[in-house]
């Protein structure tokens, strides 16, 4: 309470102060939003925290990686950036920001999508040195730092003969991806990678530190799923689980082969059933021309014989499966692409049958025709085989917002390099998903208790579509938490 008290009189002594080129304010409940203000603030943050955290500017290189994304697109000029090294550090710049109603982002590994979800013209955030990573053998759990990306997870457990339910690719931060659901390899054995959560070590919003497990109900549900509304996530505790080597490998086909691609997935989604089994596919234009990339895995150095036979025999397809290490799998199916701004969109349906395969793969190709012109070098649908209780894995959590409905997300790309074609290409993905819904309902499918991959969807997709009948219950548990709404000055989905 002291602490409080006497931030508070620094803040509005600071922000008064002409030193700092801002005049008298005798508010603080209006976002401070002028850059000489938010340069207070920075230097306020800088006199308050300890010799483990630092405040950067522009021209030093830790500013320019602590703003860095993985799409330029992504990406803002912050007027500073900090990156805190302790929790109590964190709490003291939530209570600046929160005092100040400064504007702030924070940021694990900034793969987002979404140009202001992990980036901001303020207070960048950037959870650099919370970069552990520790194995306990006795629990078989593993705690990382919210600073940590998943190959910095997998380098310590996979020598161990362990595993997490991580990303799939290379690069990944774990913090956002574990707060917005975590589709991942082994999603139909052990769940999504919320659901290997065992505790969310937690810097609120008030500045109290606290470790959130199934025990704090509420708490524990919404932060899986819910991202940063309840505060800053600073460690997360992981099950891990036993990995040996696995088999896997990507195939190429060309667009001559669809019908038999789209032949052999439709029967590979509906009668595998093998949860250690999964199949990838990419519908993907580039360079003007639609071919489709499959990643086949299975967790374990052998598959069962005739599992992936249909697959394999493909016309036209090139490319070997083989037995490696998990890491190794992280950059199969990885597209070899170029540009500057990007953007996901999802569409959920409830069956993969042929006839939604064949219009995936024409929208793929209708897609690119359309934004060819537009500065796009790459555009693509994925899909992925879920087996059908592959949500039950996980008790109820934020998102989905109804685990006994069986959902597959169609993920759609795009990238391409000049910022006035942003709404034209945005508006062309959007409405192609919108096709493919509209479709899977005339053929029977009720998408109503689906619920948008929050990792995946735009920023102005609704949150009904995200978190359905959940959504009452998490602003209940957002006012509980965040009463003075400081989160609400970081962007991304807000409750």
């Amino acid at each position: 309470m002291f602490l409080r008290s006497r931030l508070l009189t620094l803040v509005t002594a600071l922000l008064a102060s002409s030193a700092y080129g801002v005049s008298n304010s005798s508010s603080l409940d209006s976002s401070t939003t002028t850059p000489a203000s938010i340069l207070a603030v920075c230097h306020l943050i800088s006199a308050s925290i300890s010799s483990a955290s630092d405040v950067y500017y522009p021209g030093s290189a830790n500013y320019v990686a602590d703003n860095e994304h993985f799409m330029p697109s992504s990406s803002q000029d912050s007027i500073c950036s900090v990156e805190p090294g302790t929790t109590a550090d964190v709490s003291t710049i939530l209570h600046i920001v929160g005092l100040s109603r400064t504007p702030f982002a924070v940021k694990g590994g900034g793969h987002t999508s979404n140009v202001g979800f992990s980036s901001t013209t303020g207070v960048q955030i950037a959870m650099t040195r919370f970069n552990q990573v520790t194995y306990s053998a006795s629990t078989t759990t593993v705690d990382v730092g919210a600073g940590c990306r998943w190959d910095d997870v997998y380098a310590v457990v996979n020598p161990l003969g362990r595993n997490v339910a991580g990303a799939r690719a290379p690069g990944v931060g774990v913090a956002g991806f574990t707060l917005g659901g975590g589709v991942n390899y082994l999603s139909n054995q052990y769940g999504e990678t919320i659901d290997t959560v065992t505790a969310f070590e937690l810097v609120r919003p008030g500045g109290a530190v606290t470790t959130v497990t199934a025990a704090n109900t509420e708490l524990f549900f919404a932060l899986k799923g819910g991202f940063n509304n309840f505060g800053i996530v600073t460690k997360f505790t992981f099950n891990t689980f036993p990995q040996t080597q696995i088999w896997a490998g990507g195939l190429l086909a060309p667009a001559s082969s669809l019908d038999a691609v789209n032949t052999a997935v439709e029967n590979f989604f509906a009668t595998s059933t093998d949860p250690k089994a999964t199949l990838i596919v990419q519908y993907r234009y580039q360079y003007s021309a639609l071919t489709v990339a499959l990643t086949v895995f299975y967790d374990a150095p052998t598959p069962p014989a005739g599992l992936f036979d249909e697959i394999l025999a493909i016309p036209g397809a090139t490319g070997t499966p083989a037995t490696m290490d998990f890491v190794d799998v992280l950059l199969v199916g990885s597209p070899s692409v170029s540009g500057s701004r990007f953007m996901f969109g999802d569409t959920e349906v409830t069956a993969f049958p042929k006839t939604l395969l064949d219009a995936i793969a024409h929208e793929a190709q209708v897609v690119g025709d359309a934004a060819d012109p537009l500065s796009t070098s790459f555009n693509m649908f994925m899909i992925w085989q879920n087996l059908p209780n592959y949500l039950q894995h996980g008790a109820e959590s934020a998102w989905p917002a109804d685990r006994s409905v069986f959902q597959g997300s169609i993920n759609s790309w795009a990238l391409w390099t000049d910022p006035t074609h942003d709404a034209d290409i945005v508006g062309i993905v959007e409405a192609s998903g919108d096709r493919l819904a509209a479709l899977a309902t005339s053929l029977g499918q009720d998408l109503s208790g689906t619920s948008l991959y929050p990792n995946i969807v735009p920023a102005n997709t609704p949150l009904r579509k995200i978190y359905g009948g959940h959504l009452p219950r998490l602003r209940v548990i957002k006012n509980l938490v965040d009463p003075l709404n400081v989160m609400g000055l970081a962007g991304g989905f807000k409750f």
